[in-house]
């Protein structure tokens, strides 16, 4: 039903007019939520031994910090300084999030976790490390168009890569697992920061009445949708974080290196290399994908592009486009202050419970992504932001 409607003349799409004016209330600014207010003293934290030292915030030894002033003024220091330096304004800012996976209780969530900077259009991908997976990252956006960003400089060093092509960005991951997943893989969004003591409305149920089917259309696959659960449960163990996710299908381009041989860069041209769902029925796409899920190992090294949803994500000014021929519209004031995460995971799945709960999670790739021009005052509290780490 989603490819029909995609197909529809726009004339013919006019019985969805009535989702414009929801999608128009989105964009207005919404009341902030529970905005935790700037410390005048520092809390009190728990008596240590003398002779235990102060775990590095880059070791593997790191203990999430409690909220305070001065980690605040720090985080969010380095954050203005990464928006800064960047050679678009606004920017997308892309950080590594994966070395502290989300926390299963309400009480831990508001512990700081780290998360490390990745530039767009790196000329050389950035690393990502943690417990799960090792490996890089690198996501690339074709030149700027007009009135996107400031000054002049609209370049980008990847326009070889785009010319001829329809997408606007692509996401690039690279690496081997640490642990060989159990259960199913899936990839896709999850909302780990959102406000979840407010239920959501009427008018985001519509917004997501049109992008499922539209991304389930263009990727060929089933989503797994959830808009989380609400209410004091949401702070409980058995807490659901609002999802979009599917298989390890969903993704566009899938190359497997065999160990012992060094696979292609990032920031080199991989096009048609390994497994690409453009150039392959979708039935077959899914099928050889799904053996290389099946044979998943911890020798071998796996990369991972996607780009098929970049077509109607305008990221840069974080919005849809084109969806069922209704122009472009902000998802920013959907997500209010926080951040989407764009992850893989492995999931132990529960025949008699569907849900997917972060207790029978493994977080392989845990990226988030915000483009600079929305407002996020929390995320200093929420994430001790760091530079970005260095290549082995």
């Amino acid at each position: 039903r989603a490819q029909a409607i995609l197909d529809l003349p726009r004339q013919e799409t006019s019985c969805l007019a009535g989702l414009r004016p929801c999608l128009d209330w989105l964009q207005l600014p919404l009341r902030r939520r529970h905005r935790p207010p700037l410390l005048e003293e520092p809390p009190v934290f728990e008596p240590v031994e003398e002779e235990a030292a102060v775990p590095a915030v880059d070791s593997g030894a790191y203990v999430r910090e409690a909220q305070s002033q001065q980690a605040y003024d720090e985080s969010r220091s380095v954050y203005e300084r990464h928006v800064a330096e960047s050679v678009w304004r606004p920017t997308l800012c892309l950080y590594d999030a994966s070395p502290d996976p989300p926390a299963e209780t309400g009480e831990e969530r508001r512990k700081m976790r780290r998360a490390y900077h990745m530039p767009l259009n790196a000329l050389k991908e950035s690393r990502i490390d943690n417990a799960n997976f090792e490996g890089s990252f690198l996501f690339i956006h074709r030149d700027a168009e007009e009135g996107d960003v400031e000054g002049d400089n609209l370049t980008s060093p990847y326009q070889w890569h785009f010319a001829g092509k329809s997408r606007r960005w692509e996401a690039r991951v690279q690496g081997r697992f640490r642990q060989k997943p159990t259960g199913t893989l899936y990839t896709g969004c999850v909302l780990e920061d959102f406000d979840y003591s407010v239920h959501n409305s009427w008018a985001a149920s519509m917004l997501a009445a049109a992008v499922v089917p539209l991304m389930e259309a263009v990727v060929g696959e089933r989503f797994y949708f959830s808009w989380g659960t609400r209410g004091e449960a949401a702070e409980t163990p058995d807490g659901e974080l609002g999802s979009i996710v599917t298989c390890l299908a969903g993704v566009d381009q899938v190359i497997v290196c065999p160990a012992g041989e060094t696979p292609a860069p990032l920031h080199t041209d991989i096009s048609g290399l390994g497994l690409c769902r453009n150039a392959m029925s979708s039935r077959d796409y899914h099928t050889a994908v799904q053996t290389v899920a099946d044979n998943i190992n911890t020798e071998d090294t796996y990369t991972f592009c996607v780009w098929g949803c970049s077509k109607y994500i305008d990221v840069l000014r974080s919005s849809f486009i084109g969806i069922m021929g209704m122009g472009s519209f902000s998802y920013a004031s959907f997500l209010d202050e926080w951040p989407a995460h764009f992850i893989l995971y492995s999931l132990d799945e529960d025949e008699s419970d569907p849900r997917h709960l972060e207790r029978r999670k493994k977080y392989f790739v845990d990226v988030m992504v915000w483009g600079s021009g929305q407002d996020m005052p929390s995320m200093p509290w929420r994430y001790r932001f760091l530079d970005q780490r260095k290549s082995h």
